[in-house]
């Protein structure tokens, strides 16, 4: 299970970068993974440190057998996590499924940014940089 974690964390993060080259090419990724709780991060940053987003997966066995996925998305600086729920079957496309997570980060991460132009909060950390 553990390696599809990581499998997955990688798809997505090829799939930002296909997606929004210009932004994506100027952040650094960091990976983490717990195998022992079936847990890895895959962390974005730009390269002053500044957050752009973590994604959080950890795969369970269900008391039915079946596997489940949860991810948590964050964006920026925010706490608030996306979270997304995957109960794979045996024909499940992953591909597919890091393709959508992709795009859903991306537009979190728009929005959390549009938000932030709008309060002022980018105009603050522009002039305190």
């Amino acid at each position: 299970m553990t390696h599809r974690l990581l499998s997955l964390l990688s798809q997505i993060e090829d799939y930002l970068r296909e997606s929004d080259p210009d932004t994506i090419r100027l952040l650094q990724s960091t990976r983490s993974v717990n195998y022992q709780k079936g847990l890895a991060r895959l962390t974005l940053q730009s390269m002053d440190g500044t957050p752009w987003g973590a994604a959080t997966v950890q795969g369970y066995r269900l008391a039915n057998g079946e596997t489940c996925l949860k991810l948590a998305l964050t964006c920026g600086r925010s706490e608030i996590a996306k979270p997304i729920s995957l109960f794979p079957r045996e024909s499940h496309d992953w591909a597919n499924e890091a393709r959508k997570i992709a795009v859903l980060w991306l537009e979190e991460a728009q929005a959390v940014q549009a938000l932030a132009e709008e309060s002022g909060v980018g105009q603050l950390q522009a002039a305190a940089g």
